[in-house]
């Protein structure tokens, strides 16, 4: 073999691993990491937020079995739970719902005004639920 087929040779093994390299780099790696965090985002809005909300809503509808669910059956203790998901996890929350969640934090809960705004909240928690679980496990 002459000098000139070997550096031809190394030359393009060279080429074909920094071909290769900058494709993982440029391409693979950020395309993974966007992936990673949306994923994070995903999962970040299920467990501090839509899950507990979620849950609140089937523990009334279970304790209301001939009424729709609701978020007013909770005590005083489930209402200090509720004000601190939404004070800490509330910019979480889809757009829509983001807007209604102040008018059930604190003595605003009790408004009666409320009652429309609590099922469009209701709607809206458990379609964004569904909706990030599906989101969850598809990936």
């Amino acid at each position: 073999m002459d000098s000139s087929a070997f550096l031809l040779s190394v030359l393009s093994g060279f080429l074909g691993a920094a071909l290769l390299f900058v494709l993982r780099e440029l391409i693979l790696i950020p395309s993974r990491t966007k992936e990673q965090r949306k994923r994070q985002q995903v999962q970040r809005q299920l467990e501090k937020l839509y899950s507990p909300l979620f849950m609140l809503v089937k523990y009334s509808e279970f304790i209301l079995t001939d009424k729709k669910p609701t978020l007013t059956y909770i005590d005083d203790e489930g209402k200090k739970d509720l004000d601190s998901t939404i004070l800490n996890y509330g910019y979480l929350a889809d757009d829509e719902l983001m807007k209604l969640l102040p008018q059930v934090l604190g003595p605003a809960f009790y408004d009666a005004r409320n009652n429309q705004t609590v099922q469009q909240m209701l709607s809206l928690i458990l379609s964004g639920y569904e909706k990030l679980r599906k989101q969850y496990f598809s990936d």
